[in-house]
């Protein structure tokens, strides 16, 4: 894997890579027509991208997204949250790439735009603009279900261009505009039409230094951060699967815990096991029962992970089972920096960053998010606090309740001192009425279940009233805010203006899916 089509997969990295870099002379807002990402802000914004930056590369200032090497030997990738249907194109620009590397033996010091099937890394095309043993090279190629595709490279000469890829139908197009126009540089047919999330990575190179910095990524048309079905747990009514329009049953058996994982439902079915189900067949993965009900695994670095209690840590890769800890773990977070751990008051707080398990903590903790590319872990009575991946930050002494990651910055359920949002500077109180059971993130605003006062949403700037009756479970989705009113109401869609009953049964659990 050592030529300009083929990579070094790295643990952490998935099976993708690319590029980023800026505008020359080309105006990339005469090409497309919606901005995904200009990069405002002095951090990268978790709402849009899945942040994989173990090295640190990446950094954001003065409205441009740059990375930076040494480190060396390194990879780093954003993955858009937003999927994208249908005929679809994306434009990145980049300017100052620069390397000075002199070895290629792991791969070329690039930056890369990719775009990858949902719920697939054996299926996606890419285009890069690197520098390779031949020199300075743009290379575009894909892997089709598995299979590598002829790929195609041809010569860069400036530090600074467009890069683009275009789907119409099963075909991509992948182009580079160096300031003379566009260039039409690898076509593939035959390729998946299903939704795709859209890439941005960067390789620092073998050696010497790099640098490439990045003003926007655009796109068309719209994409959408949710799936358009749900998954429900019925409880003794068993397991049920809606599109938008009508319901299926998918098992009769109780579920303990449900999780989106390789484009289909992972499911703990209590003593009968561990479940995968991919929109047709039902694989049983493990008879272990795995531990925590909702919180029994999830999807991280293409991988299920599963806590199958005084069993251990472990990981399944669609093939195989890797243990990954003897310890019975209390819960787990995926953040930038790997899989956060918390092992119990007796082990504390621990990453694994692929390879290498690292005491972060001895206090134990009770709750795990990623936000603003940081690690923010509730430690009980000792209060909040948050890691970048080398320091620990104390961001307030009370004790949270709940925690959420949303546009306006994290949101954090402080009991009986009310609801307080945290921009990454300034703590703000949003409400002095204290959150009951769900708090969730839903378009640009939160919705709040406020326990007898109803179900509330904020955008930003203003308090709405949803709904009277008190929510015991909301999921957003592609269609609204599904929410569960318990036994007496059953479950009920807002989809921004109104409310639509979808089934008199309460629901234990429901998350949005891609199964159809």
């Amino acid at each position: 894997m050592k030529n300009s089509f083929s990579r070094k997969i790295g643990s952490y990295l998935f099976i993708l890579l690319f590029s980023v870099t800026l505008v020359l002379s080309v105006s990339v807002s005469k090409v497309m027509g919606a901005v995904y990402d200009d990069f405002i802000g002095d951090y990268i914004d978790p709402t849009l991208w899945n942040i994989h930056d173990e090295g640190n590369i990446f950094s954001q200032s003065l409205g441009f997204l740059n990375a930076d090497g040494p480190p060396n030997l390194t990879y780093a990738n954003l993955r858009s949250e937003y999927k994208f249907s249908g005929d679809v194109e994306f434009v990145l620009d980049y300017r100052d790439f620069q390397s000075t590397a002199t070895i290629f033996t792991e791969n070329c010091a690039q930056i890369w735009l990719q775009v990858e099937l949902e719920g697939g890394s054996d299926n996606f095309i890419y285009i890069f603009r690197g520098l390779c043993q031949g020199g300075h090279t743009f290379a575009s190629n894909g892997m089709i279900n598995g299979s590598w595709l002829d790929g195609v490279w041809s010569s860069a000469s400036s530090e600074s261009g467009l890069l683009k890829m275009s789907r119409t139908g099963s075909t991509i197009t992948t182009y580079y505009n160096e300031g003379t126009g566009w260039v039409a540089h690898g076509t593939f047919t035959g390729v998946f039409t299903g939704d795709v999330i859209v890439q941005i990575a960067v390789y620092t190179g073998d050696n010497g230094t790099f640098h490439v910095a990045s003003d926007s990524l655009q796109y068309g048309p719209d994409p959408s951060v949710f799936s358009d079905e749900l998954a429900v747990d019925f409880a003794a009514n068993g397991l049920w699967h809606y599109s938008g329009s009508s319901w299926t049953s998918l098992a009769s058996w109780n579920p303990d815990g449900l999780a989106e994982w390789n484009g289909g439902l992972a499911v703990d079915f209590d003593t009968n096991g561990l479940w995968s189900y991919d929109g047709t067949t039902w694989t049983n993965l493990a008879a272990w029962n795995p531990e925590n009900d909702a919180n029994y695994g999830i999807a991280w670095n293409n991988d299920l992970v599963v806590d199958f209690g005084t069993n251990g840590l472990w990981s399944y890769d669609g093939t195989t089972w890797t243990n990954l800890a003897a310890w019975n773990p209390d819960g787990i977070s995926e953040w930038t920096g790997g899989l956060a751990v918390n092992f119990g008051a007796t082990n504390g707080l621990w990453n694994y960053d692929g390879t290498t398990w690292t005491q972060l903590a001895a206090w134990e903790s009770e709750y795990e998010i990623a936000w603003n590319n940081d690690l923010v872990v509730d430690f009980d009575t000792n209060g909040l606090w948050s890691y970048d991946g080398t320091t620990w930050t104390n961001l307030a002494a009370w004790n949270p309740d709940l925690m959420v990651e949303w546009t306006g910055g994290l949101a954090v359920d402080f009991d009986t001192y009310g609801l307080w949002n945290y921009d990454g500077t300034t703590w703000t109180q949003l409400a002095a009425w204290n959150p009951e059971n769900e708090m969730v993130k839903w378009n640009d605003s939160i919705a709040v279940d406020f326990g007898p006062n109803g179900l509330w949403s904020y955008d930003g700037s203003s308090w709405t009233s949803l709904a009277g009756w008190n929510p015991e479970e909301m999921e957003a989705w592609a269609n609204g805010l599904a929410v569960d009113f318990g036994a007496v109401y059953g479950l009920w869609n807002y989809d921004g203006s109104s409310w639509s009953n979808l089934a008199g049964w309460d629901s234990e659990e429901v998350i949005d899916i891609d199964l159809y």
